[in-house]
């Protein structure tokens, strides 16, 4: 064995040795991918290991509960007016990362209704009422690869209601209240199955008049908050009160 021929082996052993420790690249190129150097005496075949570009993810980002990484179910909706419908489900890991690797092109690109939005619950179960019911990101166009979201990010608490307690008998007027994690930026709507009501960016509002026609004296009656922030949607778990039947 030559002198080269010593080097190019030695060589390989080492680069496939580091493709193995994960210090050079993932893996080592197949046979049909190698590269060849001739000495004159023959053909000595050398594999160079592969070494994959880390590409951004097309959409991704973190979610956190309070602050703190959670692993949750995600999905993305893709909007193709005037369709929707769910094309891919995700994990968080558990620093809260995820990532859907696979996002298609949109066309044609001048429809302002095409892209996507990462949805979280709504009509799946989440794990507790520590989360928001719901929430959806703003629709993230996607219609060129230079289109790409890799640095989505929610907090998933949910929005504490102060008043009126669950299950509470109250009269009109009702004061509704509720307190923000985090700075108070979004648009609130108090909604009722059969009404809502837009109030604005406020912690409180109070329904002085009467109640919906869904809400009947004597009755339970279901309500929640939504908050809208630069497209984004939060939907807050489901409350009830009682307006006192003597109540008109």
């Amino acid at each position: 064995m030559t002198t080269a021929q010593q080097c190019l082996r030695f060589l390989a052993w080492t680069m496939r040795l580091l493709a193995l420790l994960s210090l050079v690249g993932p893996a080592v190129a197949p046979l049909e991918a190698r590269n060849s150097v001739t000495d004159g005496t023959g053909t000595s075949q050398l594999w160079l290991p592969i070494v994959l570009e880390n590409y951004p993810c097309p959409i991704g980002g973190t979610m956190t509960l309070n602050s703190a990484p959670v692993s949750v179910t995600l999905r993305l909706l893709q909007f193709d007016s005037p369709k929707k419908a769910y094309v891919d489900t995700t994990q968080s890991g558990a620093d809260g990362r995820f990532c859907f690797p696979e996002v298609p092109l949109l066309s044609p690109c001048t429809n302002g209704d095409l892209g996507y939005a990462v949805v979280f619950g709504y009509d799946l179960p989440v794990p507790n009422r520590a989360y928001l019911r719901g929430w959806q990101s703003r629709v993230l166009p996607r219609c060129t690869p230079d289109q790409i979201y890799p640095d989505l990010h929610t907090d998933l608490a949910d929005i504490t209601v102060v008043a009126p307690s669950d299950g509470v008998t109250v009269t009109i007027p009702i004061t509704f209240s509720w307190t923000y994690p985090g700075p108070q930026t979004g648009f609130f709507a108090l909604s009722f199955p059969c009404a809502f009501f837009a109030v604005g960016i406020t912690t409180t509002y109070t329904m002085k008049w009467a109640q919906p026609p869904c809400v009947v004296p004597g009755q339970s009656a279901n309500w929640y908050l939504i908050e809208v922030n630069d497209g984004a949607g939060k939907i807050s778990q489901t409350h009830s009160f009682v307006i006192d039947g003597a109540t008109n």
